[in-house]
């Protein structure tokens, strides 16, 4: 320390000022070391680490950084975190290492401590490069963690002492009101309302505000969920949190469960995770009495609710193989809005989510589920750019609105994509007409709520390919039908490809007793209209009931589904004059060559191109087509 240039003379007061420096020099971060196997506890010098988890945290403090050397043996117990400090694995990197190497590995394999969560986050933590395994609930989990970094950690065996009875808990038929005895802390059930699980990583963070009332949906905690969860308090803004290069697999518990309440802002920067191989040594819920609810199994679900605001930016994100057989809700990535006012935007690009055993429930096992559930005016934009989504055991994209939300909005868009489907996963009956998992693979589902504020999905630069509709509404055992009242209505298509489609490629049909379009209108754009649709779209071999695609099982096709073909737009019953309108669009694309043939009498697939019921619909017909396929 150069003290003239610093003013200082080494005389009278200036001795004292030194004397102060020198003591907050004493105070700076420190630098500790555990490891699970040395013979004696240590000091946590890297020569003479602890031997245990309890040990480290008692000596660190804030700021401090903590490494973990790598070992052969597991550090059990859990540890909290203190705010600024860094938990970090030496030796090779955890998520691509020798499953023999020794490494930085730990656990809490009872719920003794910390509830089973192996690492509890303060603010400002970083955890890096570090094996959790066997955790007895959460590898991962935060409360009000501002900040946090979790980077290139592997996540194994989450929950795996547990039976699918405990993590579930009892049926509802052992609840007292809106109070399951089953639930945490005797069960894991995080958010009742959907029967959600803890993650691998958890995060909840709740905001200033109060539990907006009335209740949208009574199972809703009435506290916030970090009161429900032992913590209360509250944060503004949960900064910005950094979920990077982690790899979740062959766990009981869902992948990472973000929770947004009462308020709260927060910034999730998500990139490079794999989830995978989630559920897999459970039974069919159903042989176990299970019969009430599906089961849980998703990989990346984030839960927005009263008046808070999520900001996601997912981007290189693998998912697959998210549940075993039975009625387990195999979902790769969920966005759901509950409560009053809640808003999500989030940019998905990059992505790949597949069900390559062809699992999950068929009504409930989506690649990416987009939901209004029990909501009051929520918005939910979501982008979603150049993913790769097949296989669903039921949709796709799903929008769905559940347990009667009011006033939502959809901004969805989906570019520069594939989408395909071969799984049936349920077998064709005649009489019911069950067909299995024909569903469209880009789908709104709006039949509990009286109204939804709008619907505005955009598509461009994607291929749809497979079993079912491309683009419609949820499929049913008889011609599906909407029936909610939707204030707008934008569906923007071009430059898209739908082909060896079971079912139409786009397919809307209203109620012609609820109101569509009344602000903002109802426009279907595939184009050369008002939405600004390029139009460039080509629809091949779409609309053939029974059509096999290759490898797929024909016990779960349907060779009689009503199909009307490629593009069907229609007010049911027909033969009533509606007060609505909806505009359709439909230049400047292919039909294989010629112009469409264009009928107002349904069922005329495979021949007709475009159906559509006069006058509800207005379509001024096609006067300019493509003679070459713009993508042979």
């Amino acid at each position: 320390m150069r003290l003239r240039d610093r003013g200082l003379s080494v005389g009278g007061s200036s001795l004292v000022m030194l004397g102060m420096l020198l003591i907050a020099g004493s105070s700076e971060a420190a630098t500790w070391y555990v490891k699970a196997d040395p013979p004696h506890a240590g000091n946590g010098s890297k020569n003479r680490p602890f031997n245990s988890l309890q040990a480290l945290e008692a000596r660190s403090g804030p700021g401090d950084t903590l490494y973990v050397i790598q070992s052969h043996g597991v550090l059990d117990g859990g540890i909290q975190l203190k705010d600024g400090q860094r938990l970090i694995g030496l030796g090779p990197k955890v998520t691509v290492a020798n499953p023999h190497s020794a490494r930085a590995t730990l656990t809490n394999t009872s719920g003794a401590r910390y509830d089973g969560d192996v690492i509890r986050l303060a603010k400002n933590n970083v955890v890096r490069n570090i094996h959790i395994d066997n955790a007895f609930r959460s590898s991962i989990l935060g409360i009000n963690a501002e900040n946090p970094s979790i980077e290139d950690n592997l996540m194994t065996n989450d929950m795996a002492v547990h039976d699918l009875f405990e993590i579930e808990g009892p049926p509802p038929s052992t609840c007292s009101g809106t109070t399951c005895t089953g639930e945490w802390p005797n069960g894991y059930i995080l958010f009742a309302p959907q029967t959600n699980h803890f993650g691998a990583i958890t995060l909840v963070s709740c905001g200033p505000d109060a539990r907006g009332t009335p209740k949208l949906d009574v199972q809703l905690q009435t506290q916030s969920y970090c009161s429900f969860l032992g913590a209360p308090g509250s944060i503004a803004d949960a900064g910005t949190v950094t979920i990077k290069n982690n790899v979740i697999r062959d766990s009981n518990s869902d992948g990472i469960m973000l929770i947004d309440d009462t308020g709260v802002t927060s910034t999730f920067d998500v990139d490079h995770n794999v989830i995978k191989d989630l559920s897999q040594d459970f039974s069919d819920p159903t042989t176990l009495g299970i019969t009430d609810h599906v089961v849980r199994s998703r990989g990346i679900t984030l839960i927005t609710i009263d008046h808070s605001v999520s900001n996601l930016e997912l981007t290189n994100y693998d998912a697959s193989n998210l549940s075993p057989f039975g009625t387990f809700a195999a979902d790769g990535l969920v966005f759901l809005a509950c409560g009053y006012s809640p808003l999500v935007d989030a940019n998905v690009w990059d992505v790949s989510i597949s069900n390559p055993f062809l699992t999950g429930d068929n009504a409930n096992g989506d690649s990416i589920e987009i939901q209004h559930h029990a909501s009051a005016d929520g918005i939910l934009n979501v982008d979603i750019r150049r993913a790769y989504l097949s296989d669903p055991a039921s949709t796709n994209v799903k929008l769905i609105d559940a347990a009667n939300p009011q006033n939502g909005t959809y901004n969805v868009s989906i570019s520069d994509s594939v989408l395909s489907n071969r799984n049936t996963n349920g077998i064709y009956d005649p009489v019911t007409n069950n067909n299995g998992n024909e569903d469209a693979q880009i789908r709104y589902s709006g039949t509990e709520t009286p109204q939804t504020k709008a619907v505005n999905l955009t598509v461009r630069n994607v291929e749809i390919s497979g079993l079912g509709r491309g683009i419609g509404l949820r499929v049913g055992p008889t011609r599906t039908v909407n029936t909610n009242k939707i204030d707008q209505l934008h569906v923007l298509v071009e430059n898209s490809s739908f082909e060896d489609l079971t079912g139409e490629a786009v397919y809307w049909s209203q109620s012609s007793t609820v109101p569509i379009g009344e602000d903002g209108g109802a426009v279907i754009d595939l184009g050369g209209g008002t939405l600004g649709s390029v139009g460039n779209n080509r629809f091949v071999n779409n609309g053939v009931p029974g059509n096999l695609p290759q490898g797929v099982n024909p016990a779960g096709i349907d060779p009689i589904a009503p199909v009307d073909g490629d593009v069907s737009v229609s007010f049911s019953p027909a033969d009533e004059i509606p007060n609505s309108r909806i505009l359709l669009f439909a230049e400047h694309n292919y039909w294989g060559g010629g112009a469409p043939v264009i009928s107002t009498t349904p069922g005329g697939a495979p021949k007709t191109d475009i159906y559509f019921t006069p006058p509800g619909v207005v379509f001024a017909g096609v006067t300019d087509y493509l003679t070459v396929d713009p993508r042979p």
